[in-house]
């Protein structure tokens, strides 16, 4: 069922797997977990995906995307152990702050 489903948007987007989707209110989705550590931005207010943006920053696969309420920040996560938060706002995107994570504590963290 479901990871058919994400499996096979992913490649028509040209991600391969897809491990996050977040859409904020106004049709702006983003798409994380392509092997590039891109963060997709695909506008779907008219029902398709159109793509109108990418966020660069990340050193690893993007595993997880999420709006801030207003729609105007978006926080990015990734295996590379940072999260980086996205400035919306401004006609073009930017990267407004990268947070690290250490090792321990985590699965994955050794």
């Amino acid at each position: 069922g479901g990871a058919e489903y994400y499996r096979g948007m992913g490649t028509s987007l040209g991600v391969g797997d897809v491990w996050s989707i977040c859409i904020r209110e106004g049709g702006l989705m983003a798409v994380g977990g392509g092997e590039d550590a891109l963060v997709r931005l695909m506008d779907v207010s008219g029902g398709s995906p159109v793509p109108c943006g990418v966020l660069s920053g990340h050193k690893d696969r993007v595993t997880s995307v999420c709006f801030n309420p207003k729609g105007t920040l978006l926080a990015s996560g990734s295996f590379d152990k940072s999260i980086i938060v996205w400035d919306l706002s401004a006609p073009q995107p930017a990267l407004l702050q990268t947070l690290r994570g250490g090792g321990g504590g985590g699965p994955r963290g050794g």
